[in-house]
């Protein structure tokens, strides 16, 4: 592990430190839902929020053949098998299961390996918030 990752707790989701942020809240979970819907081969997604600023606009996920998955805030310098664009609003809303990234169209951009685009839902995965009922106060 280098130091170009924030680290395998990290990149596995177990831990995330406030200094980052939701964004990375949210990725760090996707790193870890699904890692074998499309680990055939090493796997790398890039994750770009163009509204960000440019030091929090990209994430990737390095997901490796036999499952470990790293969240990188720093290009890895490895060819990116699938390129995410979208807003940080409607990924936060499909990773609540409030949409899918079909419903969102043109608010989503893939670009890359198809293989991988179509297995994007499955990649996301929902937030464990998602299941929950809605609670409104009356």
């Amino acid at each position: 592990m280098s130091n170009r990752f924030l680290g395998p707790e990290v990149g596995r989701g177990a831990k995330i430190t406030k200094e980052f942020g939701s964004i990375s809240a949210y990725v760090g979970h996707a790193a870890q839902s699904e890692p074998n819907a499309a680990a055939q081969q090493e796997t790398v997604i890039q994750f770009m929020y163009p509204e960000l600023p440019v030091s929090k606009r990209s994430w990737w996920l390095v997901v490796e053949t036999e499952g470990g998955v790293d969240l990188c805030w720093i290009d890895p310098g490895l060819n990116v098998d699938l390129y995410v664009s979208t807003d940080l609003r409607t990924m936060i809303s499909i990773w609540m299961g409030l949409t899918t990234v079909r419903k969102e169209g043109a608010k989503v951009i893939l670009t890359g390996n198809r293989e991988v685009a179509a297995k994007i839902q499955v990649w996301l995965g929902l937030s464990p918030f998602a299941i929950e009922p809605k609670r409104v106060a009356a």
